[in-house]
């Protein structure tokens, strides 16, 4: 196994006990936290997104390292992909900024 698939795995395996833990504190748990600690619905969306993207600019690196065996159109695919996810997880920090600038006034 590559060591860019071990992290990958890793990476996986994180964002989903990420959204496990997340879904617990927001719908199960009713102290809504851990330690005291808010966990807010915008915060969560926003460490998924950068999570994602994270394990997208992994597989982006293992694509550019095999580039000799990959054609262009696919890596401009691959290249776009992550590029939406960087402005997806972008939009969704201004959005929790701006709705949480908001809630303390």
């Amino acid at each position: 196994m590559e060591t860019l698939e071990a992290v990958d795995i890793v990476m996986i395996a994180n964002l989903v006990k990420m959204i496990i833990t997340g879904s617990y504190n927001s719908f199960v748990s009713k102290t809504h936290g851990v330690d005291g600690e808010q966990v807010s619905s915008g915060a969560l969306k926003v460490k998924m997104a950068t999570s994602v993207m994270g394990v997208s600019s992994i597989h982006l690196l293992q694509t550019f390292i095999n580039a000799a065996n990959i054609t262009d159109d696919v890596m401009h695919r691959q290249l776009l992909i992550h590029g939406t996810f960087i402005v997806g997880a972008l939009a969704l920090a201004v959005i929790d900024y701006l709705h949480s600038k908001s809630e303390s006034h």
